[in-house]
């Protein structure tokens, strides 16, 4: 069940605003938290951008301004719609909305239904779900197989991790549902040879010191992967660790991951 009228939705936003009514925190990392709500006896989970208050000012107030430049809210029906188009499980947002807390900065609101989940695929293989191992083995395989699914389709969706991966247990078995698609955007413009190098960008925070993660690799390549795809994945890895600022003022730096990139491209063609 969800708000079927503009003018409920709408009065979703207000709701929001006074954080008393969020019942249950679920998740916080920097950026963001989660919370389950209810409003008209309606089961919601709320994703709220927003930083954490041991951020300095200059960080706090670019991610505020990030809120107010974006509609996370439009970006993640988009996306949502994006990946249902070819057949990949999603959860669309009923509202979103925007809450001044300053001049030109914004907390970030979109709410979901709750769907009966039973946790991430991250819980699963950290043990904190209990599962057979051949569970674990079928959620590896699939999330590789959806990755696969999404990037054949020129879509990138920004960060396929576990925790990206909801698990449903319906009638007929489990099911992964794929979350935040804010980033969720086709890449069809881009060069073929380059979108491949691009697509390994969603496996950045990938732990890749693992069997498991191993197993997803030979799954998603079909094969076991390359030493140039390889370097590629230890590229972008190596990337999410750095602030994009430090890296402008390296020149010798980017010349050298440039003839990296014309290398791995040479390969490729």
């Amino acid at each position: 069940m969800e708000p079927t009228t503009s003018q409920e939705k709408l009065s979703l936003i207000p709701f929001l605003q006074n954080k008393r009514f969020c019942s249950e925190l679920l998740y916080r990392n920097r950026r963001h938290q989660i919370w389950r709500v209810e409003h008209n006896s309606i089961p919601l989970i709320a994703k709220i951008h927003t930083p954490i208050s041991s951020y300095k000012f200059s960080r706090k107030f670019s991610l505020y301004l990030r809120n107010f430049l974006r509609n996370y809210g439009e970006r993640t029906s988009r996306g949502a719609k994006l990946l249902k188009s070819i057949g990949v499980a999603s959860i669309d947002p009923v509202a979103s909305g925007k809450i001044s807390v300053g001049p030109l900065m914004r907390e970030g609101y979109v709410i979901y239904p709750e769907i009966k989940a039973l946790g991430t695929a991250r819980d699963l293989l950290e043990d904190k779900l209990e599962a057979s191992p051949a569970v674990k083995h079928w959620a590896i395989k699939e999330m590789a197989k959806i990755s696969r699914v999404i990037h054949d389709a020129d879509i990138l969706h920004g960060d396929l991790v576990p925790n990206n991966f909801l698990l449903v247990k319906g009638i007929d078995g489990h099911h992964l549902v794929v979350i935040d698609t804010d980033h969720t955007r086709t890449i069809k413009w881009l060069p073929k040879i380059f979108s491949r190098f691009v697509k390994l960008s969603c496996f950045r925070r990938i732990n890749r010191n693992s069997q498991s993660t191993a197993e997803f690799f030979r799954v998603y390549f079909n094969r076991e992967p390359s030493r140039m795809e390889i370097s590629a994945l230890d590229f972008w890895s190596w990337r999410d660790r750095r602030p994009f600022s430090k890296l402008l003022k390296r020149p010798g730096l980017w010349v050298a991951l440039a003839l990296l990139l014309i290398i791995y491209l040479a390969t490729l063609a």
